[in-house]
């Protein structure tokens, strides 16, 4: 019984372990550059030049709007940086006619390399995500 719970607690201490590395990965640019979707045909392109370009991206998760709001479609430069404990991918969109001044967004970036995740919390921190998966690129 003894030698059960200790391999039990060593194999919770590899996954905690595996789990904090993974999470504390720091991502780079290359990460990141690339075009992201997600099925509800949301698309966000970062580019090696430091633009985007964006489509359809939901109003309601990603600007502060309500769901009957048409989705954004813009252009504009993007920085990745870490902010409040996360590191994001900082949208700088320029100016569109419902927004004069231009405005920010952000995506959270999780992983490196192959593992790297693009997504926005729907509402709650912790709660759903809005997942932009990395689409393959062309040969």
């Amino acid at each position: 019984m003894a030698a059960m719970i200790g391999r039990v607690l060593a194999t919770m201490g590899i996954l905690s372990l595996f789990t904090h590395l993974v999470g504390c990965s720091t991502p780079t640019d290359e990460d990141v550059i690339g075009v992201w979707a997600k099925e509800d045909g949301g698309q966000l392109s970062v580019n090696a030049d430091g633009t985007f370009a964006a489509q359809s991206l939901p109003r309601d998760v990603f600007f502060d709007g309500h769901r009957s709001d048409p989705p954004i479609t813009g252009s504009g430069t993007w920085k990745l940086e870490k902010a409040s404990g996360y590191w994001q991918v900082r949208l700088s969109f320029r100016q569109m006619p419902e927004y004069p001044q231009g405005f920010f967004t952000s995506v959270l970036v999780v992983g490196s390399g192959d593992s790297t995740e693009l997504f926005r919390w729907v509402e709650d921190e912790g709660g759903e995500r809005y997942r932009l998966t990395r689409q393959p690129t062309a040969p």
